[in-house]
């Protein structure tokens, strides 16, 4: 496991997808983007179950295959089919070799070349693990806090950025009424109006910063 101070790999990853992205995401694509993902997550959850149940069938087929092979020795034990069935019924620990030599190995039991099946397949459960299960795990923690994170911080600045539009647009139409009528508006309220145009000046900024920034989230998870 990553300590905490070290990148994972799929941090790694989508920090160089996020670099090379040059995509921008506009304001009204960002419900768009966010439905896109919520349907991929919905997918990704049997697809994630599928994975992990293929990797348990694994490592049943080398209890049962253990199984059957303890028993073809047990029944042929004493027998004239002792040595073409279970002669050699010996687990292999190193790495097998029989694949790539197979004309020389004709001298294998049945039970010695399902040893040399079940070390390759071994390793394989150890691949398919460190690879696939532990990799995909990883990935679903990077990935979905950011895009959680993303998601959250622009809606965040999105209700900012609504409220001093609306707070601006009633002032303006004070404004507007008042000199509609031939006054003007009182000191106070000028510089209330000035203060809160000057706030959504730098909640628009903030948002369109958010928005219209690399793609670091939303769809660099593409890439993977």
């Amino acid at each position: 496991m990553s300590s905490p101070s070290k990148k994972t790999r799929t941090a790694e990853r989508l920090s160089a997808a996020s670099n090379r992205s040059t995509e921008k995401v506009r304001s009204d694509e960002l419900d768009a983007l966010k439905q896109k993902y919520a349907d991929f997550t919905t997918r990704f959850a049997p697809f994630k179950l599928a994975l992990k149940s293929y990797h348990q069938s694994l490592i049943n087929l080398e209890h049962n295959r253990s199984e059957l092979l303890e028993q073809i020795e047990a029944l042929s034990q004493g027998t004239p089919l002792f040595d073409t069935a279970a002669r050699g019924n010996q687990v292999i620990v190193a790495a097998p070799t029989w694949a790539k030599t197979y004309a020389s190995k004709k001298d294998l039991s049945y039970c010695g070349m399902e040893r040399q099946m079940s070390a390759l397949n071994q390793q394989y459960i150890t691949q398919f693990e460190e690879y696939c299960l532990e990799y995909l795990n990883e990935w679903e923690i990077v990935v979905s806090t950011r895009i959680k994170t993303s998601i959250d911080k622009s809606m965040e600045l999105r209700k900012t950025y609504d409220h001093y539009k609306d707070k601006v647009e009633k002032l303006e139409d004070i404004e507007t009424k008042t000199t509609d009528k031939g006054k003007q508006l009182n000191q106070k309220a000028k510089d209330k109006l000035t203060r809160n145009q000057t706030k959504l000046t730098t909640a628009k900024e903030e948002y369109d910063k958010v928005i219209t920034c690399r793609v670091e989230c939303l769809c660099v998870w593409l890439c993977f």
